[in-house]
């Protein structure tokens, strides 16, 4: 497993809010996403979500797909 000091410049424009926007925005821009669901937490510790229109099954899955490779991550 990685740790990441959240206290760290570096980690912080890596692994950050602002620079996961960029990306996504970047990709968004360079080959189109057709679907974007995100869950957050805020700095209260209030979570909140949002989908893109879509299929409701196809953000189940999607979901499902980004637990499996984030619980993977977190094994390496």
């Amino acid at each position: 497993m990685k740790l990441v000091n959240i206290n760290d410049e570096a980690d912080k424009m890596r692994y950050g809010v602002n620079s996961l926007l960029q990306d996504v925005e970047e990709l968004h821009d360079e080959e189109g996403i057709e679907m974007l669901a995100v869950v957050y937490k805020k700095k209260n510790n209030v979570f909140g979500y949002g989908t893109t229109y879509g299929n409701n099954a196809e953000f189940i899955g999607l979901l499902e797909l980004g637990k499996i490779h984030l619980f993977e991550d977190t094994l390496e």
